[in-house]
């Protein structure tokens, strides 16, 4: 039988735990201690499960007598007195222990990855809201730099998605695609967005409370660089920066104030 065995120096003679019966003396807070200075607590139920090697017989009154006749049979190797505990109960606790740890890990795993995925479905419906409000400011910047006369009231926060798609329509006709770059200094692919502008707007605005910084720290988030392809970023963060004549993304992103209990990522506490 598998056990864990431990060596234990014997009570001096003249201590009342000599005087103890081997079975007694194995119950005693003593033997707890030494366990435990060995790394194997025991609980009481564990100690009433120790015994002796080799175990006691009925000439042993005392602990003190039991090791003297073990000593006279084993010179050589007991000058301390071997205390063994089985170890079947033992590793099956540990078992048990291990079982139910793997269990509180592997739901905390489940809700952490719940967590991120609803963080992630969120990120998306942010950055959705962020591409429409990007290219409303897009529409005014380019009227302004192009001299594309605008309808009453487009050119602020209460515009309907009406005029904006009016305006939209005016830039695309007024600067074509043939002259596109050289008249902006943009991607021919920026006009695209501009003729597909109602499939944007339907998002505009649902964040509007986050400025542009924002929408900059979102595209640095490590979710989105890690999956730049997927969402585009580099050609989102080229028409951010162009808008609003900056330089880099991560200088819009630093006017962002830091919120109290949430990651620069953007992930909450």
């Amino acid at each position: 039988m598998a056990h864990i065995q431990i060596s234990i120096t014997p009570p001096h003679k003249s201590t009342a735990s000599a005087k103890l019966s081997p079975n007694d003396w194995l119950r005693t807070d003593s033997m707890l201690s030494s366990f435990k200075s060995h790394n194997v607590p025991l609980t009481k139920d564990e100690q009433s499960t120790l015994f002796l090697d080799p175990q006691s017989d009925a000439t042993d009154v005392t602990i003190t007598s039991y090791h003297e006749r073990v000593s006279t049979l084993l010179p050589n190797d007991r000058s301390k007195i071997a205390v063994s505990l089985p170890a079947a109960p033992k590793f099956q606790k540990l078992k048990d222990q291990r079982g139910s740890l793997e269990e509180r890990l592997d739901a905390t795993e489940k809700l952490l990855q719940a967590m991120e995925d609803r963080h992630k479905e969120e990120d998306g419906i942010r950055f959705a809201a962020f591409k429409a409000n990007l290219l409303d400011a897009f529409v005014v910047e380019l009227a302004k730099r192009h001299d594309v006369l605008m309808p009453a009231g487009t050119n602020n926060e209460n515009a309907d998605r009406t005029q904006r798609m009016a305006t939209a329509s005016a830039i695309v006709n007024k600067i074509t695609e043939q002259n596109w770059k050289d008249k902006t200094k943009l991607s021919v692919s920026y006009r695209k967005d501009l003729e597909d502008y109602t499939h944007y707007a339907v998002q505009r605005r649902k964040w509007a409370h986050e400025s542009e910084n924002n929408f900059a720290k979102l595209l640095l988030a490590p979710y989105f660089q890690d999956n730049s392809q997927v969402f585009n970023v580099d050609h989102w963060a080229k028409l951010l920066l162009w808008v609003y004549q900056k330089d880099t993304l991560k200088e819009m992103a630093d006017e962002v104030p830091p919120v109290p209990g949430v990651y620069s990522t953007g992930t909450v506490l």
